[in-house]
C-alpha cells in the first residue's frame, strides 16, 4: 500500500478549503503548501479511498516573521455524494476518479479504519503506528452513530456510539512533535485504574517532515523527521464536559473554578 501524494489537481480544491476551517492558522491565500507526511487506510467495505496527509503551511505572521505549521488533513474520496456528510464536502473534480472529495471525519469508513488501526496496534506505510490501553474499557466500531462535534479551535472530534460502548476520537489538527500530554497523563490515569477522569482507549502516533520556516512561495529546503500524536481515543461519558471546556466557562462567566481545579490536580498528581 503506497503513500498518497499531493496532487497538482488535489492543491487548488484544498487551497479554497482550508482557509474556511476554523482550526487553518491561515485566514487568506497567502500560504504555500508542501507535502510533510501521508498515509492510507483501508475502507473494508469498498466504497470509499481514505487518505491523511500532514501538510506543511509556510505564511507570515502578522509581526511580519515566518512562520510554519503542520497541519493534518485526513481525505475521503467517494463515487456519489455521502449522506449526511454535507457539513464535511471538501470539494468535487468531475474529471477525476471518485469525484467527490470529503473531510474524512465525517466518513464513517475513515473513522472505523482509524479505530481497527488503534484497536489492532497496527502500522501503516507512512509511519502512522495505533496504540490500545491496556484496561477493561472496549473501543467501539463505527457501525453504530457517528457525531462530529463543531466549534473546536484546533481539532475535531468525533463521538462513536455503538450501543455497546462510546468513544470521542479527537483528531489533532495542528500538529506538534514530541509527546502529547493528553495522551501521556490519560494512558498512564487509565493504566493505574482510575475514575476521576474518562479512560483513554488508545492513540495514533505519527512521523511526518518537519520544516524550518520560510515565506510563502518559498519552500523550506531544511527539514528533519519528527514524531507526534496524530489523535487520541477517550471514554465518552453522555453529559461529562473535559476540564478545559468547564475552565473556560468558569472563567467567562467568572465563576470560581478553585475546587475543581484542586480536584483535578490531585486526580493527575
Amino acid at each position: 500500500m503506497n503513500e498518497p501524494t499531493l496532487t497538482a489537481m488535489l492543491v487548488p480544491v484544498l487551497r479554497e478549503w482550508l482557509p474556511r476551517q476554523r482550526w487553518f492558522p491561515v485566514k487568506t491565500a497567502d500560504f504555500a503548501l508542501e507535502q510533510a507526511g501521508s498515509l492510507r487506510l483501508e475502507d473494508v467495505s469498498g466504497q470509499a479511498r481514505l487518505e491523511v496527509f500532514l501538510l506543511a503551511v509556510s505564511y507570515r505572521t502578522a509581526d511580519g516573521g515566518n512562520r510554519t505549521d503542520v497541519v493534518q488533513v485526513p481525505l475521503s474520496y467517494r463515487d456519489f455524494p455521502l449522506a449526511g456528510a454535507e457539513r464535511g464536502l471538501v470539494g468535487r473534480r468531475p474529471d477525476a476518479g471518485m469525484p467527490w472529495i470529503y473531510d474524512a471525519v465525517y466518513d464513517p469508513s475513515f473513522v472505523a479504519a482509524w479505530l481497527e488501526l488503534i484497536r489492532s496496534e497496527g502500522s501503516r506505510p507512512g509511519s502512522a503506528t495505533g496504540h490500545s490501553t491496556r484496561s477493561d474499557h472496549r473501543l467501539p466500531t463505527a457501525n453504530g452513530v457517528v457525531k462530529v462535534l463543531s466549534g473546536e479551535q484546533s481539532n475535531s472530534s468525533v463521538i462513536v456510539d455503538d450501543g455497546e460502548s462510546a468513544a470521542i476520537v479527537k483528531f489533532f489538527r495542528v500538529l506538534s512533535e514530541g509527546v502529547n500530554p493528553e495522551v501521556e497523563v490519560g494512558a498512564a490515569l487509565t493504566t493505574v485504574g482510575t475514575s476521576e477522569v474518562p479512560a483513554t482507549l488508545g492513540w495514533v502516533r505519527g512521523e511526518w517532515t518537519a520544516p524550518f520556516s520560510q515565506p510563502p512561495g518559498q519552500l523550506p529546503s531544511d527539514s528533519r523527521q519528527v514524531q507526534g500524536e496524530l489523535a487520541v481515543a477517550h471514554e465518552f461519558l453522555a453529559g461529562g464536559r473535559d476540564a478545559w471546556r468547564l475552565a473556560v466557562d468558569a472563567a467567562r462567566s467568572g465563576t470560581d473554578f478553585t475546587a475543581e481545579a484542586h480536584g483535578l490536580g490531585a486526580a493527575t498528581a
